[in-house]
């Protein structure tokens, strides 16, 4: 049972990585029928390798006859054993090495789940509904998500505010924050939200943003134009994770279990910020509002979300 659970993971988590490259229909049709066969097949061959190792196992001699063995299944099949058969009926069970092997790996995995806390909540430094609404030049109006979205994201402080320049262009400015991230509690990336909500990804990717106004001090962000009905948007995101800037669910992943390991800690946020292309203005300007706004909003964030050092 642990080995079909652990491949059926690993089936789900490809899926959800070549979904990244060839989208929905790769958890359509014959590749998910194809994946599950192909998996569980995997599984014969491990199976039968743990029986092979199980069957190498020295037996254990009890030093119980053959009559006395004899004799003792007798008493079994009749539900008659006394305290003397009792003891030797558990003698032969407990003693076996596959029975002792069992017991210690059984011991080694709760040592281990019970020695590592993976949920420690961190809170938040600031409540986000303390985010200031004026930016600069932007002056923004805070809004609010609809019980059933705070919900289903199950996170633990987020704040949205519509930010608006001088120009009248707009800025939508987005962070979920996690005090920790385990199983249905960790942060959901746009590219997969996004799309589910309409929105048609044209180009993706990232992108280096500036953190100073000479250049010295940089960032990579992920960056993805869209498209839904006449209306295009860009969109620059990217995850805050305990001091790091991080950009795929990979790298989410894997410095959420180290860091659960090594610091006790999951917590993390996600950032997302959006701007319509309008139609009097080409890319390039919307490209250079979102930076200019990427550059103004980066010191504020550190004064809410947790980083390298509590």
């Amino acid at each position: 049972m642990p080995l079909a659970i652990l491949t059926n993971s690993l089936r789900i988590t490809l899926t959800s990585i070549l979904y990244e490259v060839w989208g929905a229909k790769v958890a359509e049709g014959f590749f998910h029928g194809f994946s599950g066969w192909l998996i569980f097949m995997f599984c014969i061959p491990v199976l039968l390798l743990e029986m092979w190792f199980l069957g190498k196992l020295p037996p254990y001699s009890s030093g119980l006859s053959s009559e006395e063995r004899s004799d003792l299944n007798s008493h079994i099949s009749h539900n008659n054993l006394g305290q003397k058969d009792t003891k030797k009926f558990w003698r032969e069970i407990t003693f076996q090495p596959v029975f002792i092997v069992a017991i210690i790996l059984l011991g080694t995995t709760l040592a281990l789940s019970r020695g590592v806390e993976f949920r420690e909540r961190i809170p938040i430094k600031r409540p986000l509904d303390q985010f200031p609404l004026e930016v600069d030049e932007w002056s923004g109006v805070r809004q609010r998500m609809e019980q059933m979205f705070i919900d289903a994201l199950d996170l633990s402080d987020y704040v949205v505010i519509d930010y608006k320049n001088g120009l009248g262009k707009d800025v939508g400015f987005y962070i979920a924050y996690y005090e920790s991230q385990r199983k249905g509690e960790s942060i959901h990336s746009p590219a997969t939200c996004l799309p589910g909500s309409g929105w048609d990804f044209k180009q993706s990717g990232t992108v280096t943003a500036a953190l100073s106004t000479g250049g010295s001090a940089s960032m990579v962000v992920n960056r993805a134009f869209m498209q839904k009905g006449g209306q295009k948007q860009l969109a620059y995101y990217w995850f805050l994770q305990r001091g790091r800037v991080l950009t795929n669910a990979y790298q989410l992943k894997i410095f959420t279990f180290w860091d659960s390991l090594t610091k006790q800690r999951t917590d993390g946020a996600l950032v997302r910020l959006i701007t319509y292309v309008y139609e009097d203005e080409s890319m390039k300007e919307a490209e250079a509002r979102l930076k200019s706004f990427t550059q103004e909003i980066m010191p504020i964030l550190e004064e809410y979300i947790p980083g390298k050092d509590l």
